[in-house]
């Protein structure tokens, strides 16, 4: 059972995607692939808001869920074997705190992917930010983190692959609610870091460098 937090901090996530598809003005059905999609938590509430032609979820383990659309699939597999038959009919891409239990080689595997494909596709990806005021002080001490994905290595991953053909934006995503007083101070401290610095970077025109502790970014393969 998800915590209501949860829920709540799962929705910042969804409204930020929603916000950002509609400045990228698509208005036609997508053909969604989603990346370590585990449960189908965020799947579920995907098909809630966003016309889905088909909904591809791939992850490594074995996964038994299903969504209330017709062309639902599942892939049981892992980033280094997709292949391109896989993202030719493909439109977005949603990548959950996927990417920092991968390889940078993986990583850069998969944009060249992106690359050769003849289309436009948008990546949609959440990543832990190392460089934030809570990323600093814990240094995101989880044995499952492969590599950090900050603002500033997604940048110069894209700019070594795409060169000049790509479009890539990187927001904020807000902290989970607090569950208790001690985390609600903690939250208010946090946020009261984030608020500093973040004024602090638009006085020096910092780009990239810290954000909260996690950050949303989004490709545009053109």
């Amino acid at each position: 059972m998800r915590s209501m937090s949860w829920k709540l901090f799962l929705n910042r996530f969804i409204f930020s995607y929603r916000y950002n598809l509609n400045k990228c003005k698509l208005h036609h059905s997508f053909n969604i692939l989603e990346l370590g999609c585990g449960d189908g938590v965020f799947a579920k509430e995907f098909v809630k808001y966003f016309d889905c032609k088909s909904y591809t979820a791939l992850d490594i383990k074995d996964q038994n869920f299903s969504l209330n659309i017709d062309n639902f699939s599942y892939l049981k597999k892992s980033i280094q074997d997709i292949k391109l038959c896989d993202l030719s009919t493909v439109d977005i891409i949603f990548a959950f705190n996927v990417f920092e239990h991968v390889s940078y080689e993986d990583f850069l595997s998969f944009l060249g992917k992106l690359r050769s494909c003849n289309k436009s596709i948008i990546l949609f990806g959440v990543c832990p930010n190392p460089q934030s005021p809570l990323g600093l002080l814990s240094q995101f001490n989880d044995h499952t983190h492969l590599n950090t994905f900050s603002p500033k290595i997604i940048y110069d991953f894209c700019n070594s692959i795409f060169s000049d053909n790509f479009q890539l934006d990187i927001y904020p995503a807000r902290l989970p609610l607090p569950r208790s007083f001690y985390s609600f101070l903690g939250f208010l401290f946090a946020n009261l870091i984030a608020f500093i610095i973040s004024l602090i970077q638009a006085l020096y025109r910092l780009q990239y460098k810290v954000g909260t502790t996690d950050f949303v970014f989004k490709i545009l393969k053109k």
